[in-house]
């Protein structure tokens, strides 16, 4: 009986998805960027908003409830707001080049964790090309077979090495279980949607382990898609000079003052912890601070690390460029892995991380004999 409510909840969720996306091809286009076109997704937001509670804080219930709240919450909810003012993937110029989605290619851009590109530049010889279909294709299924050895790696190690509870170690296995799993994700989408629908789609994770500096993960080598949507409906604004994108009048404003520009950065991590803590709060029932510290810790630390770069070039020749890359590496694990044990690691043994990691380790190995 609980199974099969559960599977009409499912069939509703995905009768409401194709609902929406309906709505947001063929009706919102229709009304003036701005505070009309929201007024008209409005309901939209508030639906998705409230589509995680079909789905109980119960094992069998709990993936679809987390799943529901980052695809439709977070994200789509952002593609639906970037397009009120005329930005972000669901715009048909978003790659550059003018581009007219089909109703399913529109609808997974909508629903999964993709943003489209018209592909990027690598340097094959001595030219730059843009890499073919099937080279994409192939690079995916080498990284995403990587990302699964990630995953299911690092929940058999937290299992089998004794690792105290708060350590650098344990903060290190975190991070490469969430590397795992996000890259997992994203990246089974984008092979799925560049092979059926044709759709390339921007690279989500530039082997982040390899960061040089705060700057270098969270500018381009975590996350990208999320980070990308999270600029287009705040960074992006105080560059462009206006709220509702005109693409014929961008560089036509002056270049934002370095204040502007640090509020501009402020109010993407804000907004990435907010979004967090919501997440947080789908999945154990109860409210944190630590994730949204987390993050709001990064972006003043982002800013004075851009900052005292660009003086240290200015004034006295350093390039921190130039400095050897075993020394950035180092510099960057524990900028990163200090505020992960002070913030991020305890909540998500608050949200039941260790649960979940030793569920994982248990279903990949044999059970042991009495």
């Amino acid at each position: 009986m609980v199974l099969a409510r559960y599977k009409y909840r499912v069939y509703f969720t995905a009768a409401y998805v194709v609902g929406s996306s309906a709505w947001m091809k063929y009706v919102a286009p229709k009304v003036k960027p701005g505070w009309k076109r929201f007024f008209v997704v409005l309901p939209l937001l508030l639906a998705n908003f409230m589509l995680p509670f079909l789905f109980k804080r119960k094992q069998l219930e709990e993936l679809a409830r987390i799943a529901a709240a980052f695809l439709i919450m977070w994200l789509s909810s952002f593609k639906i707001l970037a397009h009120c003012i005329n930005r972000g993937p669901l715009c048909s110029d978003f790659t550059g080049k003018e581009r007219k989605w089909s109703f399913l290619q529109f609808t997974a851009i909508l629903l999964l964790p993709l943003l489209p590109t018209e592909g990027e530049e690598v340097k094959i010889g001595d030219s730059q090309q843009v890499l073919g279909k099937q080279e994409k294709l192939k690079q995916l299924c080498r990284v995403l077979l990587m990302k699964l050895f990630c995953f299911f790696s690092v929940p058999l190690e937290m299992k089998y090495i004794p690792i105290a509870r708060y350590s650098p170690l344990k903060d290190f296995l975190y991070t490469g279980c969430i590397y795992g799993f996000l890259g997992t994700l994203m990246d089974t989408t984008s092979l799925l949607a560049l092979s059926l629908l044709d759709i390339r789609c921007m690279d989500n994770f530039d082997n982040p382990i390899l960061s040089t500096s705060v700057t270098d993960m969270w500018g381009r080598r975590w996350n990208t898609m999320t980070g990308t949507l999270l600029k287009s409906i705040s960074y992006d604004i105080v560059f462009d000079g206006q709220f509702i994108s005109d693409k014929s009048e961008i560089g036509v404003k002056k270049r934002p003052s370095l204040m502007a520009r640090a509020m501009s950065v402020m109010a993407v991590f804000f907004f990435s912890g907010v979004m967090h803590e919501i997440l947080f709060w789908y999945a154990a029932g109860i409210w944190g601070w630590r994730w949204f510290a987390f993050f709001m810790w990064f972006g003043p630390f982002l800013i004075i690390e851009k900052a005292l770069k660009g003086l240290f070039r200015a004034k006295f020749g350093v390039d921190f460029n130039k400095v050897p890359f075993i020394i950035q590496n180092a510099y960057f694990w524990v900028c990163i892995l200090l505020p992960s044990y002070l913030f991020f690691v305890p909540q998500a043994e608050m949200a039941g991380s260790t649960r979940m990691i030793s569920q994982i380790a248990d279903s990949i190995t044999p059970p042991r004999s009495p």
